[in-house]
């Protein structure tokens, strides 16, 4: 098959013209970025022209891209057109059945609502509930039947599947850092309060640490700290109670834009969050539970392309000092 003939590649076209780089479409797309650069060349040398200025740094669409542009948008709207037609022909009957997915209080669920109610709408009687931060106990009895985790199971009787990784920023309220001064190095910490992610919130033992490159913090032996779920985080956040070492910033975007929260100690971060959705492996095969494992997956890939990586080039952090 001619690569012109592969409803992929003019995917790929058309999220490389969205993202403004080939990396960030293949993230999009869940391919290595290896092979989206081989399929966009290959393409290429089909329709002999250029679609992207490599003599450019950062690259850049060629004009043939940008007129072509629309008719490779028209194909992938034909065939998400095509594919919404069957679907609605094709709606499963699933008589009464509930699904109940766990997801971590400190996550955003704005990714993956929209994709999972479309999922549901396709399977006539199904309904998906979601729970907040019931995690791995809950999973192993049966209460929920898919559980994301901010970290990466060892358990042998689940399956995991990565997610995105996310970072959380350190951050305060200009309020709280007008009465309290803004900590300059981790050792200031000391003479904050810090809020931060509960055991129990988490399944885990995480490392006591604040990473900044090869450099590392110990920050067990703190002695004012408010330990909470996501919601008692972001609350005491909010009221200024303190330093806030684990939100996900796709919670607070609108406080991040404004200045209402504001990030301290630049490049310094806890242990990412190394998501990941899990399913006991006997139940692996049922074709719901992968399907809706899939429809999770997309989303994120889809629309957190490295969401934490955008704040950190919108307050001039250097992303390499992340340690994974």
């Amino acid at each position: 098959m001619k690569r012109s003939e592969n409803i992929g590649v003019w995917k790929l076209v058309c999220a490389y013209a969205k993202a403004g780089s080939l990396k960030a479409a293949s993230d999009a797309m869940e391919l290595d970025p290896a092979a989206a650069s081989r399929l966009i060349s290959e393409l290429e040398t089909e329709l002999g022209v250029a679609l992207i200025d490599r003599s450019r740094k950062p690259a850049v669409p060629t004009e043939a891209l940008t007129a072509i542009l629309p008719y490779a948008r028209r194909i992938v709207k034909a065939e998400r057109s095509i594919l919404s037609l069957t679907r609605d022909r094709q709606r499963t009957p699933v008589s009464g059945r509930v699904i109940r997915v766990s997801v971590p209080s400190n996550m955003s669920r704005s990714s993956f609502l929209d994709p999972v109610a479309r999922f549901a709408e396709k399977h006539d009687g199904l309904r998906v509930e979601f729970v907040s931060g019931a995690g791995m106990e809950w999973l192993k009895t049966g209460e929920v039947d898919l559980a994301i985790l901010s970290y990466r199971p060892e358990e042998s009787d689940l399956l995991a599947l990565p997610l995105k990784k996310n970072v959380p920023l350190i951050l305060a309220t200009s309020h709280y850092l007008e009465l309290h001064g803004t900590p300059e190095t981790p050792e200031d910490l000391k003479r904050h309060t810090l809020i931060m992610q509960s055991r129990s919130d988490i399944h885990t033992d995480r490392p006591e640490y604040l990473y900044k490159g090869d450099s590392a913090f110990y920050i067990g032996d703190m002695k004012h700290v408010i330990y909470g779920d996501g919601v008692t985080r972001r609350t005491a956040l909010a009221m200024s109670r303190g330093i806030a070492l684990d939100i996900d910033c796709a919670l607070v975007p609108t406080e991040l834009a404004s200045g209402i929260f504001v990030p301290v100690l630049p490049g310094w971060h806890r242990k990412p969050w190394d998501n990941h959705i899990c399913v006991l492996r006997r139940n692996a095969d049922d074709r719901l539970l992968r399907e809706l494992m899939s429809v999770i997956r997309k989303s994120f890939y889809t629309h957190l392309v490295d969401s934490w990586k955008y704040w950190y080039r919108h307050f001039g952090f250097p992303i390499e000092d992340v340690r994974f």
